[in-house]
C-alpha cells in the first residue's frame, strides 16, 4: 500500500509546515513520518520517528532523517508490514518506512521533471511527465529502487512510454518488467555496444543480479535523430564520444532543463574512461551553449544544478579540470577528495599520457 503528497508553497520567510503520518495509537514510538517538515523559505527535513531508530547525523532531535531542498516535492510513503529491518524501524513496531524521495524539478504533472536519486554512488534517475505519460532516462540502481520507481508511478497513474539510456555504461542500462514494454532507445554507438558487449555489461553488475533483470540490461535500439520521437515536450539529443562512445544528454528547451549523463557532476570529476582527451573536450564544447540556457542540470550522478549560476559552475568546474589535466598541472578540484576520484584521477592521468 502506498500514498503520495505533492505540495507547492511560495517561501514565506519564518514560515514552516509539516505532515504527519502515524499510527492510530497516536504513539510515535511505534513510527512516525513527518515528511515535509520545515521552512517554507528553503530545507525540509524528513523524519523517521520511532524507538531504537538510529539517529541521522544532522537530526538535533534524535530522529532519523535528513535535509532535502524545497523545490516542489512528491513523498512517497510505503507502509510495509512485516517489520522492516532493525536499522530503520524498531523490531516489534509497526513498520511504517518513507523510502523513496521525489525530486520534483517542476511540479506540473502535466509536464513535470523529477529525479530518483539511488543509495548507490548518488545515481540519478529522471522522469519527464507529460498528460499522464512519462520518458524515464537512467532509471538505477538496486533492483528494490527500479521496482520502487515502477512502482510510483504505476501510483501516480502514469504511464512509461519511452526510456532512454544515456550511454553504454552497466549503470544506466538498466530496467525492471513493471516500468512496461516501453520503447527503450539510445544513440546508435551505444545500440551497437550493448549488442556486441551484452554479457560483459551484466556481469559489471556482480553475481547476485536477479536474471530477470540481467535480462532486460541494455535493451536498447538506436535512434540517429537529434529530436526524441515521443507525444511529450521536445527533447532534444545532444550525442558526443566523451567518457564513452554515443554519449548521449537531453536538452527540454520549454524547461531550461539539461540531463547531462555522467558529465558536469558535483561529486565526479570527468571521466575520460573510453574518450580522449580532445573528444571529452568536443563532448564539453557541444554542451556549452546549452549549458548557457539551463536553469536546471541533472547529472548522472550527484545532485541537481538548480539556477543559471549553479548550471554554469558545473560546466566551467569540468572545464578547468580538463584543461589542468592537458597541461600537466595539479588540479585544484574539491571533487579529488571524494571516494573513488583520486583513482579516477589517475586513471585520467594515465589516460591523457602523463
Amino acid at each position: 500500500m502506498a500514498g503520495s503528497v505533492r505540495f507547492r508553497s511560495d517561501p514565506p520567510p519564518g514560515n514552516e509546515a509539516t505532515w504527519l503520518l502515524r499510527p492510530e495509537s497516536d504513539n510515535w514510538n511505534e513510527g512516525e513520518i513527518d515528511f515535509p517538515d520545515g521552512g517554507l523559505d528553503g530545507t525540509m527535513w524528513d523524519r523517521l520517528r520511532c524507538a531504537g531508530c538510529r539517529p541521522h547525523p544532522t537530526a538535533a532531535d534524535g530522529s532519523r532523517g535528513g535535509r532535502r531542498r524545497l523545490i516542489g516535492w512528491v513523498a512517497i510513503y510505503t507502509w510495509t508490514r512485516p517489520t522492516p529491518p532493525e536499522d530503520r524501524v524498531r523490531p516489534g513496531s509497526r513498520g511504517y518506512e518513507m523510502i523513496r524521495h521525489w525530486q520534483w524539478i517542476v511540479d506540473d504533472r502535466s509536464g513535470g521533471v523529477a529525479v530518483l536519486t539511488s543509495r548507490r554512488q548518488a545515481t540519478t534517475s529522471t522522469v519527464v511527465v507529460a498528460d499522464g505519460r512519462a520518458l524515464v532516462v537512467d532509471p538505477a540502481w538496486d533492483p528494490d529502487e527500479l521496482a520502487g520507481l515502477a512502482a510510483d508511478l504505476a501510483a501516480a497513474e502514469i504511464e512509461v512510454v519511452i526510456g532512454f539510456a544515456t550511454h553504454a555504461h552497466h549503470d544506466h542500462l538498466l530496467w525492471h518488467p513493471d516500468l512496461g514494454p516501453a520503447r527503450r532507445l539510445a544513440a546508435p554507438a551505444v545500440a551497437r555496444s550493448c549488442a556486441r558487449h551484452r554479457d560483459r555489461i551484466v556481469a559489471r553488475l556482480g553475481p547476485h543480479w536477479p536474471a530477470d533483470l540481467g535480462d532486460l540490461v541494455g535493451r536498447v535500439t538506436g535512434t540517429a535523430g537529434q529530436v526524441l520521437d515521443w507525444p511529450g515536450p521536445t527533447v532534444r539529443l545532444l550525442t558526443h564520444d566523451a567518457h564513452s562512445p554515443g554519449h548521449t544528454a537531453l536538452w527540454l528547451p520549454a524547461r531550461r532543463a539539461l540531463i547531462a549523463g555522467d558529465m558536469l557532476s558535483d561529486v565526479e570529476l570527468p571521466l575520460l574512461e573510453e574518450s580522449t582527451s580532445a573528444a571529452y573536450a568536443a563532448g564539453l564544447e557541444l554542451l556549452r551553449p546549452f549549458v548557457a540556457q539551463a536553469s536546471v542540470l541533472i547529472p548522472g550522478h550527484g545532485g541537481v544544478a538548480l539556477g543559471a549560476d549553479a548550471a554554469q559552475a558545473r560546466w566551467w568546474a569540468d572545464r578547468a579540470y580538463l584543461d589542468a589535466l592537458l597541461a600537466g598541472a595539479d588540479p585544484a578540484d574539491p571533487r579529488l577528495a571524494n571516494p573513488g576520484m583520486a583513482h579516477a584521477h589517475a586513471d585520467n592521468l594515465a589516460a591523457a599520457g602523463r
